[in-house]
């Protein structure tokens, strides 16, 4: 948790340049957010199932419990507690902000109330690479490439990529067809080139 804090006040004020872009905005810390809990989740559930499968204790644990729901339950719950720690200690770079200049409070808040939520699908999503394995750092890895590769899918280069494909592809698109980028009439290379001939 500490590296995370440490990674994130690096991101806001030293690679952005927060004091010689001379604003006082949390754009920065909303840019990097996404990529730092990536690896945030990514640690903090490496060893959520693959230590108990090493250990041996998974069978005990199992047995414990009130079943298997109620042990993916607590673990989940685990999880999502100390990330919302994580997050909530955050909280001290808009404050710092606002002391600096003046911040706008409904921006901040309407983009940070939504992190809690995205870990918590997030969380759902990574214990399946931790129990795929018995190696934490495997799973580490698994987690973080898997959080990448669902980034990447959001990600401004690949969604433009992705609408303008078929226009650049094609080479002679009419401005008006061109809006229509990745339409069912533009689907395919084939259909588009023979619309717009």
């Amino acid at each position: 948790m500490g590296v995370f804090l440490a990674a994130t006040l690096f991101t806001f004020f030293w690679v952005d340049t927060f004091f010689a872009r001379g604003i006082a905005d949390l754009r920065p810390l909303f840019r990097w957010m996404p990529l730092l809990l990536i690896f945030l989740t990514s640690a903090v559930t490496m060893r959520q199932w693959s230590e108990e499968q090493s250990s041996g204790t998974l069978k005990c644990m199992r047995d414990a419990a009130g079943g298997a729901a109620d042990l993916v339950a607590g673990k989940f719950l685990a999880v999502l507690a100390l990330l919302g720690v994580a997050l909530a200690l955050t909280v001290f770079l808009p404050l710092t902000v606002a002391l600096l200049g003046n911040l706008d409070w409904g921006q901040c808040w309407v983009v940070t109330s939504p992190a809690l939520p995205a870990c918590r699908r997030v969380c759902g999503a990574r214990p399946v690479c931790s129990s795929r394995t018995d190696n934490q750092i495997v799973s580490l890895i698994s987690t973080a490439v898997l959080g990448g590769v669902l980034y990447m899918i959001g990600a401004h280069g690949v969604v433009d990529f992705l609408e303008t494909a078929p226009v650049n592809y094609c080479g002679r698109l009419d401005p008006a067809h061109a809006s229509r980028a990745l339409s069912a009439e533009c689907w395919t290379c084939a259909t588009c080139c023979t619309t717009c001939r």
